[in-house]
């Protein structure tokens, strides 16, 4: 493989993002950002632990590991005797009482087990570990790999009963391959989520070629879930999809108007839940698949596209002293919102990792 991943010039982001979360660590664990879009909640702070992981490991500055151990051991204190944890929302008001997705409001999932929640804390711990070769956090692990094999279905996937949205089965990949080599039931349930999302037409749209945005739906998922899904399978399984599932379903994000922002059409709006506004998280998943692409098949072709360039000099634009920023509105230009995702995904990006 010759393309290289890290973007060499950013590293500075990633300390740059670690400080953000660092200014709102509380006391307990928990990381709180209260000019958000939508309501922190346990997958954002499982995100969180991604720029604080990877700051530690390029400076070596003591305050970055512990502020990710804070976080872990939150996350220990707060596990369920599942072994899952719940969706964990924090903030109030504003868009805590809206929709999420059709499954109810912020507030009325707050306290229901979650099946997205585990993977990203099973990632860090993995991390954790080969940074500083202790292993007290892996009962956690064992714990949550415990409850994603007891909600697994044949038919759904990891079925929490609540959330049927893929995105669960894309952070499971991710998640469960970090644990293959050292947990059997790990890697049995990353082989059962590889076989699913590839194979079957509840989630698989074979007509479109593409991914559903819910298991058994029958709408297309976003693009920022279709960049997710194709990032976690090419960091997990290489070239083995790239033909059959991963251009084409890149292809159709690249080629699909509804996805593009009115005032720039080589920016990604947040389809459909926000078709008015420029999003980090669309964007930063766009350009890591597009990087990963590269990287697998070791070219560099994604990346010396006009729309690639495009996205990452708007990518730049996105950081204020406070911050990065999640979105841009598409009418008048404004910004705002400096919540976790800005923060994690864009050090996805410049890392050049959908892995830990």
């Amino acid at each position: 493989m010759t393309a290289t991943r890290r973007e060499s010039d950013k590293t500075e982001w990633i300390r740059f993002a670690a400080d953000v979360l660092l200014n709102h660590l509380r006391p307990d664990g928990r990381i709180e950002i209260t000019d958000t879009q939508y309501p922190e909640t346990h997958l954002y702070l499982g995100g969180d632990l991604f720029p604080l992981l990877e700051a530690y490991a390029t400076s070596k500055d003591q305050k970055y590991l512990d502020g990710a151990r804070k976080v872990l051991d939150y996350f220990s204190a707060n596990q369920l005797p599942s072994g899952g944890w719940t969706f964990g929302c924090l903030a109030e008001g504003g868009e805590r009482t809206t929709t999420v997705g059709g499954y109810g409001t912020y507030r009325e999932m707050a306290d229901k087990v979650c099946a997205h929640s585990p993977p990203w804390p099973m990632a860090a711990v993995r991390m954790y570990e080969r940074l500083t070769g202790d292993e007290a956090y892996r009962s956690l692990v064992i714990r949550a790999v415990s409850f994603l094999e007891c909600i697994w279905d044949d038919q759904w996937g990891f079925h929490d009963g609540v959330v049927t949205a893929i995105f669960k089965d894309k952070l499971a990949i991710a998640g469960l391959s970090q644990w293959r080599d050292v947990n059997p039931k790990a890697d049995m349930l990353f082989r059962r989520t590889i076989d699913f999302v590839t194979r079957s037409p509840r989630c698989w749209n074979g007509r479109d070629r593409t991914w559903w945005a819910d298991v058994g739906g029958d709408k297309p998922a976003p693009a920022a879930g279709v960049a997710a899904m194709c990032c976690a399978l090419l960091e997990t399984t290489g070239t083995r999809f790239v033909d059959s599932h991963i251009e084409p379903a890149i292809g159709r994000v690249l080629a699909r108007n509804e996805y593009n922002c009115p005032h720039d059409p080589d920016l990604l709006s947040y389809w459909p839940l926000r078709e008015d506004r420029a999003d980090i998280r669309s964007n930063a998943y766009l350009l890591l698949a597009m990087k990963l692409l590269d990287v697998v098949t070791g070219t560099t072709r994604y990346r010396q596209s006009p729309r690639y360039q495009r996205i990452a000099s708007w990518l730049a634009t996105m950081r204020d002293d406070q911050g990065f920023l999640e979105y841009e509105n598409c009418g008048d230009g404004s910004r705002g919102s400096h919540a976790s995702p800005a923060q994690f995904l864009v050090c996805f990006w410049v890392a050049g990792r959908f892995l830990w």
